[in-house]
């Protein structure tokens, strides 16, 4: 998305306030709690995550609509049904591990939880 909006400034050849350059990637994960899994079903398909309680930061993903990357770099979206909204992704990851729903959360953010088996990343997909 950066390279895109830096993309459009110099096409456009609109001056901005602020310039996008590339510096890397910001990985994030979809990840439940075990006890979330069992009670409301595995996560098999896109199309599971909606029979789950999402939970998000305000702002982002609030569409209900989940933008999820396919291992061959595919792009499809997945409806979400979200139930709860937080302004911070600390206590949006807290309730995710009180199997209050799913989320997403960058993976830096989860890799402790994962690594102790408090949380589970349901699919191999690498959210946007």
């Amino acid at each position: 998305m950066i390279s895109c909006a830096f993309g459009a400034c110099r096409r456009t050849t609109t001056e901005y306030r602020f310039v996008a350059h590339p510096l890397g990637t910001v990985d994030r994960v979809l990840v439940a709690a075990p006890a979330c899994l069992d009670r409301f079903g595995p996560i098999a398909t896109k199309a599971d995550l909606v029979e789950h309680p999402f939970i998000h930061v305000k702002g982002i993903f609030a569409n209900e609509q989940l933008p999820l990357q396919s291992e061959d770099n595919k792009l499809e979206y997945a409806r979400t049904r979200t139930v709860t909204t937080t302004s911070h992704w600390r206590p949006m990851f807290d309730t995710i591990l009180a199997c209050g729903g799913i989320g997403v959360v960058q993976a830096q953010a989860c890799v402790n939880a994962l690594a102790r088996g408090k949380s589970r990343a349901p699919r191999h997909h690498a959210c946007r």
